[in-house]
Parts: C-alpha cells; sequence; structure tokens
C-alpha cells in the first residue's frame, strides 16, 4: 500500500511544528540547561514517545532546532526573487543573519551547546547549496571573473558566516553587529574573484563597512 511515511504526513510535521515551538519557550522560559523531554512533551501536548518518534532524543531536538532556523532561511530565499551579481551573493547572508536575529536569544543558547554535541551540525550546514548557486548566477551575468573556481568563493563565503556566527554566539559581536561583521566577510571574499569592471563597487562597499562603528576585527 502506498501513501507517505507517518514521520513525513501533514499531521506529523504539524506536531514537529508545535514540538519545536514548545521547545524554544522551554528555553526561553528555563534555560537549556533544565529542558528534559518530557516537559516539551507536556507542553506540547504529545507523548514522549512522539517526540523521540518525529524528532529523536534531546540533543536532535537541539539539532532539529537549528535545522528549522535553516529551513526559514531557505524558504526566505525562495520567496524573494534573487538579486543580480554580489548582491545576490551577499542576501544569503543577511537572510540568514535576519532569521537568525529574529529569536536571537533562542538561537545564540541552542548554538552555544549544540557545539559540544554535535560540532559538525551547524546552523551554517546547508546553506551552501544557495551561495553556490547565486555564486555560479555571478560567474554568468560577469559579476565574477573565473580566477577563482565557483567552490572556492562558496566556501570562503561561507566560512567566513559561520567566523561571525560562533563570535556572535560567544559575546564578541552584539546583535547590532552580526549582520555587517557577516557581510563585510563575503564581501572580502568576492573582492578575490570579483572582474575588474565591478571592483570599484565592492571596494566602496568594503570601506563602508570597515569604517561602521558595528563592525569589530573579529579575524
Amino acid at each position: 500500500m502506498s501513501g507517505a511515511r507517518p514521520s513525513q504526513t501533514a499531521a506529523s510535521r504539524q506536531r514537529k511544528t508545535t514540538i519545536l515551538d514548545a521547545a524554544r519557550a522551554l528555553i526561553s522560559e528555563r534555560g537549556i540547561d533544565k529542558l528534559v523531554i518530557a516537559d516539551v512533551a507536556e507542553r506540547a501536548d504529545v507523548s514522549v514517545a512522539t517526540i523521540y518518534n518525529l524528532v529523536g532524543t534531546r540533543d536532535r531536538l537541539l539539532i532539529a532546532l537549528l535545522d528549522d532556523v535553516a529551513e526559514s532561511v531557505r524558504s526566505r530565499l525562495a520567496e524573494q526573487p534573487a538579486s543580480d551579481g554580489i548582491d545576490g551573493c551577499v542576501e544569503v547572508i543577511t537572510a540568514a543573519c535576519e532569521t537568525v536575529l529574529s529569536d536571537a536569544a533562542t538561537v545564540r543558547t541552542v548554538l552555544a551547546s549544540v557545539g559540544a554535541v554535535a560540532p559538525d551540525q551547524w546552523l551554517t550546514e546547508g546553506m551552501g547549496g544557495p551561495i553556490r548557486e547565486r555564486v555560479d548566477a555571478a560567474i554568468d551575468s560577469g559579476h565574477i571573473g573565473n580566477e577563482l573556481s565557483p567552490a572556492a568563493i562558496t566556501d570562503g563565503i561561507h566560512l567566513g558566516f559561520r567566523g561571525a556566527l560562533i563570535s556572535w554566539v560567544f559575546g564578541l559581536l552584539t546583535n547590532d553587529e552580526l549582520t555587517p561583521n557577516a557581510e563585510l566577510m563575503a564581501l572580502h571574499v568576492l573582492a578575490n574573484g570579483v572582474a575588474s569592471k565591478h571592483q570599484p563597487t565592492i571596494q566602496s562597499r568594503l570601506r563602508q563597512l570597515a569604517n561602521t562603528s558595528l563592525t569589530k576585527d573579529i579575524s
């Protein structure tokens, strides 16, 4: 008999959303150290078994919260037309920062905890695709030359964002400083590959960001 797996049905997806919302609320109210599956189940009005079936252990629940943020970034990008050239590459970073900051306290708390749980599964995992798509589009439009490989540019932007994000998580950057610093990291990478006729524009943007009082040296 055909049909969607139980974890993929609309009802299950809605229950998972309710579970994640309950976890966020409890983290906000009590702190992450006091987050336990039984309390999440009670708040979400589901059984403990349902949480284990749909999400998993407490550690997997934390990672699911970050996966949900990453999915929100992808949805946000899919809903808006991509800008041309360099702007299209940077807007992935801007969208990610704005999404993170929309629930800053919870995301910061979870990221700080997940670092010890699963360092290979940060929020930044999964952003490579949207960045690469825009890098390829910028190369096709002539905004970026062929001196650097698309993979190298994508990886550089990705790692720059991760550096800014980790600095924010551990208090080296404030909420107001996250986005300009993340954009600055992306633009430094793009400046190495941007076509000569577009260099004045990107250099102007770099100077503007470097001179803002919000930007710190996080290198």
